[in-house]
Formats: C-alpha cells, structure tokens, sequence
C-alpha cells in the first residue's frame, strides 16, 4: 500500500493510492477522477500559529515534527508520495520517497469538497503575517529610511507649531495686550497663567515689561476677565502647543542619534536637518556615495536641471546645498566645493569600519578655511592631506589603546 501526503496551512491530509500516474500524465482535476485514484483516510491538524510557524521552520532545516512523525507511524506508512522538501527526512525514518505531481494538483484543486469545509482565513492570514515578518531581515544599509522619516516627521511639527502659535496670537494680544508677543513665545508660561494665575513664575524676557510684582499683578488682573470659554479652548491650544514641543525636543534629538549612527561625518558639514534630505534626495546612503560630487551639488534642483537643459539656457549651480547658514558669499564656486567634500565624508560613513566624526570635523574646517581663503588669498591643505592626517592619528590612538589594554 501506497500513500500520498498533501501539506496546506492548517496540517496534513493522508491519502491511500489506488493508482498511480502514468506517463501520458492525465489531469486529476475533475473529483471523480481523483476519488476513483485516491481516497482520504486521516489528517493531522495544527492547533495554533505558533505550530504552524515550528513546522514549516524544521521542514526548512530539514528536520520533521514529532507530530508528524508520530502520525506516520501511527499510519503504517512504507511508501510515501510526498514534496521533495521532506526526502531526507523520510529517509532517517526508512519510509520511501515519490512524488506525484499530478495527483497532488488535483487534491489542491478539490481540496474544499475532500475535507467538506472552508480553510480558516484568520488562521491563514495569522501564520502568513508572522512566516512573512520571520523572514524579513532587518537591514542596516536601509537604515537611512528610519531617519528620513524622522527628520520629515519634526520639519511637520515645527510647520504645525507655528500654524497654532499664528491661530491663539490674536486671543492672547486682545487679553493681554502688552505682553502678547513674550506670551507667545513662552506658551509654558501662558499655559501656567491659565491654569493658575495666583501663582505665576516669570522669566527674564518679561524683565523689560516693568518689575516682576507689577507684572505678575497685571497678568492675574487680565488673567481673570478672560471669559471661560475662550479660557478652555485658549488652555487646550497652548497645552497642545506645549506637547508637540516636548515631542518635537525628542524627535530632534532621536534624530540626532540616528544621524550619529548612520553618517556621523556627513552630519558634521551638513546639520542633521540638510544631512537627511541629501540622503533622501540621492535615495539613501549608498546611492549618495555613488553619485559624483557635481550630481550631488544639484540635488534639489532637478526640476531647474531639466528646464535650463530643454530650454539651452545657464544650468543652476546649487540645489539643497544653498540652505547651509554658513554659505552667504561665492554660493556658486563654494557648493561646488561643498559637495565634493559631502560626496567624500558619505563615502567614508558607508564603506568606514570605525563609526566616528573626526574625518568630517576636519573637513568642515577645511570649508570654513576655504570660505576665508577667497578674502585673504591663502593657500589651503588638500582633502587627501586631511585625510591622510585624520587616519594617522586614529591609527596611533587605536594602538595606543591597544597596548594599554595589553599592558593591564
């Protein structure tokens, strides 16, 4: 006696072969064909997604279920019509391996009317999902998307903190006309004023307003003929206001962390808030280090590009790199330079083995040297002597630790 076993999500289901495939390879896809072929005596079902996860895992290794091994047994199983996945596992338990392409096919096909019910779909969608995250590596080369997504997510809430900053300025001028703007930037205060107005602590912005007893007498007066309602709704923005900083202060800093981890040199010339927008813009790390210093130079200003070269007209000389605070004179000849010594501190941040800023330290002195040089006609050391410096001496202070460590 022959069997056949057929794997779906939710177990296995033994057959016993009547017949078996020819060569003239006959279709099994009609069920009377197939039952007059096979006939289906048992099953073993998993009771959860956790087993069903288990199994397909030892499957792929090349191991069986004790379930499994238990339930062939159980059957007397000698011949067995099975995947190819489980050959050598079939072989350890001198049972041996056919397969049956056809007759497979057709149990596939008719598998609803053999077992007379409908698969469970949550179980399905339950054990795709968790094979489906197992089997997804995480991937530091694609590091970069976690810190895009970070540096977009606070340039948002920096948008939205001063749109509700523009909405509550004219309720807090028309309740507290002479200190409306210092209000305004000091939500933590009005928020304090709000809530308690008898016990009101000032800063040093509100020194030129008058002495703090009379000041903090003002605002309780103007403080209590703020009618409630506007009172509640002028209270809910601020502390809105007053929680989206916190968050924006988090995500800056996270995203400082992240720009650290991911291209500490880069970060050096760039800020972390230009530094994930190059990144962005290129399509990641790798692609930056690729990109030649002259594509670099351009990023963010591809639509000008194209139009200029339809149009034969002069190509821009800058794009992103235009929104750096120290480039304010020869914006032109400086983004050139700019970019070639970004395009250098990316390629060391990604092909680097030590994760450390020294390289573009050195490298945004260089810029700020090169930026004096056009007033004072200097001359200035190249990329490759700055390099050669930096890496000598993280090499002198790698062996220095070395051999204090070896003399401990």
């Amino acid at each position: 006696m022959e069997h056949l076993l057929f794997e779906h999500i939710e177990g296995y289901e033994l057959f016993e072969l009547r017949a078996f495939e020819n060569l003239a390879g006959t279709s099994f896809s009609d069920y009377m064909v197939l039952s007059q072929v096979a006939s289906h005596i048992s099953s073993l079902s998993f009771d959860d997604c956790t087993q069903i996860t288990d199994q397909i895992k030892l499957v792929a290794n090349g191991e069986i279920h004790p379930k499994l091994k238990h339930f062939l047994e159980l059957n007397s199983v000698k011949t067995l019509h099975c995947d190819k996945s489980l050959r050598n596992v079939l072989k350890a338990l001198d049972i041996e391996h056919k397969h049956s392409p056809n007759i497979t096919r057709g149990i596939k096909v008719n598998l609803k009317k053999i077992l007379k019910k409908a698969m469970n779909k949550q179980l399905v969608l339950s054990a795709s999902h968790v094979i489906a995250k197992e089997n997804i590596k995480y991937d530091m080369e694609r590091e970069d998307n976690v810190a895009i997504s970070t540096g977009y997510a606070v340039d948002n809430l920096e948008e939205e903190i001063k749109n509700l900053k523009l909405k509550i300025s004219k309720m807090v001028s028309w309740y507290f006309p002479q200190f409306g703007k210092t209000l305004e930037s000091n939500s933590e205060i009005l928020e304090n004023i709000l809530m308690n107005p008898n016990d009101i602590s000032l800063n040093s912005e509100f020194e030129k307003h008058g002495k703090p007893e009379l000041v903090k007498s003002l605002l309780k007066e103007m403080a209590q003929d703020i009618r409630n309602e506007d009172r509640d709704i002028l209270f809910m923005t601020v502390q809105l206001i007053n929680s989206k900083k916190r968050l924006y202060e988090r995500l800056e800093g996270y995203l400082a962390d992240k720009m650290k981890m991911l291209a500490p040199n880069l970060r050096e010339i760039l800020g972390d808030g230009l530094c994930y927008k190059i990144i962005h813009k290129a399509g990641g790390l790798l692609n930056l280090c690729l990109y030649p210093s002259s594509t670099v130079q351009l990023l963010g200003a591809e639509k000008a590009l194209f139009i200029s070269l339809k149009m034969k007209k002069r190509t821009p000389k800058y794009g992103l790199l235009y929104q750096l605070d120290y480039l304010k004179e020869n914006q032109g000849r400086m983004c050139r330079y700019i970019a070639a010594k970004c395009s250098l501190a990316a390629r060391i941040d990604y092909f680097g083995d030590e994760r450390c800023n020294e390289y573009g330290k050195e490298l945004r002195r260089l810029i700020d040297k090169k930026i004096k040089s056009y007033r004072s006609k200097t001359k200035i050391e190249t990329s490759a002597e700055v390099i050669k410096k930096i890496h000598d001496k993280l090499k002198k202070d790698k062996l220095i630790l070395k051999d204090g460590k070896e003399t401990q």
